[in-house]
């Protein structure tokens, strides 16, 4: 009892509602079950995450190198003719957008690998793209068989459209670039195969007769998985193109040279322009995409059932192996580094 004679209010239990992070995952049966043991506390203490360090240090590391190198030339100047045309600031912001992007998709790597359901994911875009022309299109006449026969193909056909294009045409101009940044490395065709696939074998597993597309709370999910397995498929290809502007940008050096000592401008000017398009192309289709890759596999939310989906879909009982050789890539000194709790 107070001095006032009111007596004290029970002191409450603390508030964790904000901490704790439950892990729903779908049964057999339709419903949802509550893991506690996936269960994830948040850290909410005011700390400087060692995650977020290590991502953006190639920003303050290139920021000083670009000082430095400045004050260095103020007192050195160049002697020797350029190789490029790109002032030293350029030089510095592809350099280190380049490095930064990469450290992004590293640690975005990292979370895939300590989840096993995204990394099963990713592996299934990795045996996609190990397969040959055959077994694609065996896959995809399976998928054919089950779910584009009949009326019921063409009511399909129309639900794959509006999931892969959605409502393009009512789209900002931002938000159509965002679509083709995600759609552009593959055709319709190939998406509509692997979406296909994978429907198909989301219906073999829970023995559905009606072949009907997940419910609206899926159709995301559905759209990052078929996109990621469709990337894949066309996966060589757009290697060769990484290849091929490297080298573009490499034979452009010397005549970008030669045209800049002529002095003419009609000449140096355009070859100026082709550089930085080749550099800024090379910097999208290495760094961008690849770190863009990784952040879509992250955001599938049933990610235990579209898991399923590619182990019974590749048949492949190497996946255990595969993913513990990823484990490796980062090792428990490394990985309390990605941990934020």
């Amino acid at each position: 009892m107070e001095a006032n004679g009111v007596p004290p209010k029970p002191s409450s239990p603390p508030d964790n509602s904000d901490r704790e992070v439950l892990v729903i995952t779908s049964t057999s049966g339709g419903g949802n079950s509550i893991d506690h043991s996936e269960s994830v506390v948040l850290d909410s203490s005011s700390r400087v995450r060692r995650i977020d360090i290590m991502k953006n240090a190639p920003i303050g590391g290139f920021a000083l190198a670009y000082c430095a190198h400045r004050l260095y030339r103020r007192y050195c100047p160049r002697r020797l003719p350029v190789f490029t045309p790109f002032k030293l600031t350029e030089l510095y912001f592809f350099w280190g957008s380049a490095l930064t992007l990469s450290c992004y998709a590293f640690v975005s790597f990292a979370d895939i690998i300590r989840d096993r359901d995204l990394l099963t994911i990713y592996l299934g875009g990795d045996a996609v793209a190990h397969m040959t022309a055959k077994q694609r299109e065996e896959i995809s006449s399976s998928s054919d068989q089950i779910l584009f026969r009949g009326t019921r193909g063409v009511t399909f056909r129309s639900a794959l459209e509006s999931i892969r294009v959605g409502l393009y045409d009512t789209y900002t101009p931002f938000q159509k670039l965002n679509w083709w940044h995600h759609h552009a490395r593959h055709d319709r065709r190939t998406w509509d195969a692997w979406a296909g696939a994978v429907v198909a074998t989301d219906v073999k597993l829970n023995q559905r007769a009606s072949g009907e597309v997940p419910d609206p709370l899926a159709i995301s999910d559905l759209d990052i998985c078929a996109t990621h397995l469709a990337d894949y498929s066309s996966l060589e290809q757009y290697t060769q193109m990484d290849n091929r502007l490297s080298i573009a940008f490499g034979m452009s050096i010397p005549f970008a040279m030669l045209a800049r000592r002529t002095g003419l401008r009609m000449l140096y000017l355009p070859m100026n322009g082709l550089q930085r398009i080749l550099l800024a192309a090379i910097l999208y289709q290495s760094f961008v995409v690849l770190h863009s890759r990784f952040e879509n596999i992250k955001k599938i939310k049933d990610k235990g059932r579209y898991a399923a989906i590619v182990t019974a879909m590749f048949h492949n009982s190497s996946f255990d192996k595969a993913i513990e050789e990823h484990r490796r890539i980062v090792p428990p000194e490394l990985d309390s580094l990605f941990r934020d709790d």
